[in-house]
């Protein structure tokens, strides 16, 4: 057999629009051309794919049979000219980025679906885990690209890219700093305070009883128990705070809020592909 794909374009096309003459509105061509090439269609295949009435074009039977792996031929067609096209352009074939949780927001997931239009043939991975996850699937290779809060203890064979500061706040349990009378300092050291396990020994300790999580997901259900108290994200704190139900440690000195580095990194033996280049510059503009 010798079909073509424009005929069986054509074929295709009359059969979801109905009629050959918006088949040839979409192929850009005359109506006599379309019903051509699904008539030398239909001689290549030696069937019937139209019963052809007065008003309507109705599929035979054979025609049903045919028209999805028509269909799908057509599709894998396009898709392999994308993978071409990409392929002459050097664009990645695929990309994988690991994320911790909290950074996995809007504006991410927006830059995200801009690298499949951009590279609509790239397979992209998105992992999602704890800080130390993230380091881990990075250092192994198994990740392009990793998004994350700082390491103060960051490995030799990883490049980084500072990317924005996530501000943060010291919050507690409203009910349990009301029973401090005022002496928040005295409170702090009494009561545990939730630590991360990516925090390096240098970091602010202020209590004598610590208490260590993964993830500032994790540390806001503790302190919301009643377990401790600690620094997690000021986004993520708010709507707490404005309920009531956390209460800032310093709410008077808010400009003494700390901020925590956001960065972008990748293994420095491996070059970062187009894909990694563009979510770095993109992610760089958040302030």
């Amino acid at each position: 057999m010798a079909y073509t794909l424009e005929q069986l374009n054509a074929f295709a096309l009359t059969k979801e629009l109905g009629s050959f003459q918006k088949a040839a509105q979409a192929m850009g061509k005359h109506r006599t051309s379309v019903s051509a090439l699904v008539g030398n269609l239909e001689d290549e295949l030696n069937c019937e794919l139209f019963e052809r009435g007065s008003r309507s074009l109705e599929l035979t039977e054979q025609g049903r049979a045919l028209y999805q792996s028509a269909r799908s031929v057509i599709t894998e067609s396009q898709m392999f000219e994308t993978q071409v096209a990409g392929v002459i352009e050097g664009a990645p074939s695929d990309f994988t980025l690991a994320v911790v949780p909290i950074l996995k927001d809007t504006y991410l997931l927006r830059e995200m679906q801009r690298l499949t239009e951009r590279f609509p043939s790239m397979q992209l991975h998105v992992l999602t885990g704890d800080a130390e996850q993230v380091l881990n699937w990075v250092n192994k290779g198994q990740a392009d690209l990793g998004y994350a809060y700082d390491y103060r203890m960051f490995s030799q064979q990883l490049s980084r890219a500072e990317l924005y500061s996530l501000e943060t706040c010291l919050v507690g349990r409203a009910d349990k700093l009301d029973e401090a009378d005022q002496n928040v300092a005295a409170w702090m050291r009494a009561n545990t305070q939730i630590m991360y396990y990516y925090q390096s020994d240098d970091w602010q300790r202020t209590a004598h009883r610590f208490s260590y999580v993964n993830d500032p997901q994790t540390a806001l259900e503790l302190i919301l128990m009643g377990i401790g108290w600690g620094g997690i994200p000021y986004q993520m704190a708010r709507p707490y705070l404005d309920s009531g139900e956390l209460k800032e440690l310093q709410p008077s000195a808010i400009d003494k809020r700390e901020f925590v580095s956001i960065i972008g990194f990748w293994r420095s033996n491996m070059p970062l592909n187009p894909a990694a280049e563009q979510l770095l510059q993109a992610l760089s503009k958040i302030s």
